[in-house]
């Protein structure tokens, strides 16, 4: 059987947390609501009542192997409709990875802007994803173990103005 926690505290597993955040915005997102997200999608898709864009080349298809090559991510990303970018990282793994620009790229302390590598892990391509903390949806914040973070796609599209 398969069950799922609802009531995760932050300090559980990804997967735990992954689930509980699901249910979470399942509350929260638009129901039209399209998101991409590369590693540890797998929990998070299962439990989002929402389409998920696989980002981290495993499971998604030769076109979006081929935009990933091509540095193209993005275009591929607005004509599947996405709407949201969502990544889920150990907090103490992102801090060590994150002065690596060709792994994790830079966090974004309040107010400012950083990027982030898809996929994060291998030595492959990777497509980078600019975020802003004023364009941050959800978050669990780096306080926990686990961060899981959704950030509107792309960066800055819900200002005014934008």
């Amino acid at each position: 059987g398969y069950a799922t926690r609802i009531d995760a505290r932050g300090d559980e597993d990804f997967f735990v947390q992954s689930a509980a955040i699901a249910h979470r915005l399942n509350h929260t997102l638009p129901r039209s609501a399209i998101l991409a997200m590369g590693d540890r999608a797998g929990v998070f898709g299962y439990e989002l009542d929402r389409p998920v864009v696989s980002i981290e080349g495993i499971v998604n298809d030769a076109d979006y192997l081929h935009a990933l090559e091509r540095g193209t991510v993005g275009r591929f990303l607005r004509r599947a409709g996405v709407d949201y970018y969502v990544r889920s990282i150990n907090t103490a793994e992102e801090a060590n990875t994150t002065p690596v620009a060709d792994q994790g790229g830079t966090w974004a302390p309040p107010p400012s802007c950083g990027r982030r590598a898809e996929p994060l892990y291998g030595i492959g391509p990777k497509t980078w994803f600019g975020v802003c903390t004023g364009d941050v949806f959800f978050t669990t914040g780096r306080r926990d173990p686990e961060t899981l973070t959704v950030w509107t796609y792309p960066s800055g599209s819900r200002r005014p103005g934008a």
